[in-house]
């Protein structure tokens, strides 16, 4: 109510200043002047403003929107410049020397073109350098298989050879067949007697509740010879 009070005696005297300012008095002049001057800076100019912001906004939103993906992503990264942001920026901002800004986005997106080619080369290198490696490791392994292969067929004979690569546990098979075949064991007993000596090798070992760790499966030895294997819980 007031807003239209305030309205409503501003353009009374605005009409008086105009018709009848000859005989009026400067003080009543200038209370009309100034309710002239308040009524400007709180409903005039505030349009004003905002006109000229929307107007800027457009101009760099249609700035914007001309730019390439690329410049957009480079734009983003320089100034957080994004639609949603052009669209909600502080009036102060907005810059409008597109020139400057242009020249500034080609510059950065020449820039990343070369980095994103060096990255590109460097990914493509270590690409091949692991192929290569890969191959390597592949050609070694095979010949250390070949090798150990021809080891034990050397000192075991073929057949017997074949079933130690296999991982295979057989009767008659020595201690020495079995160490190439399952490996070190985890744990081992020896039981000494006249004429003999037992050997207990137990392998793959398991982790209990408890957290002590536990074979699974035994094999049983007499003078370096194996009887016998058995799984255990």
């Amino acid at each position: 109510m007031w807003k239209l009070i305030l309205f409503g005696v501003t353009a009374l005297g605005t009409y008086v200043l105009i018709t009848e300012g000859d005989t009026m008095d400067e003080g009543e002049k200038w209370i009309i002047f100034a309710l002239i001057a308040l009524h400007v800076y709180k409903y005039v100019w505030p349009v004003i403003v905002n006109a000229i912001i929307y107007n800027k906004r457009n101009k760099v939103l249609q700035f914007y929107q001309s730019l390439s993906e690329k410049e957009k992503d480079v734009a983003e990264k320089l100034w957080n410049l994004t639609e949603f942001w052009i669209k909600n920026a502080p009036y102060k901002e907005l810059s409008t020397d597109f020139d400057a800004l242009r020249k500034k986005l080609k510059q950065e997106v020449k820039k990343e073109n070369a980095n994103s080619a060096i990255r590109a080369k460097a990914a493509k290198d270590l690409k091949e350098k692991n192929a290569r490696n890969a191959e390597l490791a592949r050609q070694n392994k095979k010949y250390a298989e070949n090798k150990r292969k021809q080891f034990l067929t050397k000192e075991y004979g073929a057949e017997n050879a074949k079933k130690i690569l296999q991982h295979k546990v057989w009767q008659g098979m020595n201690k020495a067949m079995l160490k190439e075949s399952r490996g070190r064991p985890v744990k081992t007993q020896e039981h000494i007697h006249k004429t003999t000596v037992k050997n207990n090798f137990f392998y793959n070992s398991r982790t209990t509740r408890q957290g002590n760790e536990k074979p699974t499966f035994r094999v049983d030895l007499e003078n370096d010879y194996v009887v016998g294997w058995k799984e255990l819980e």
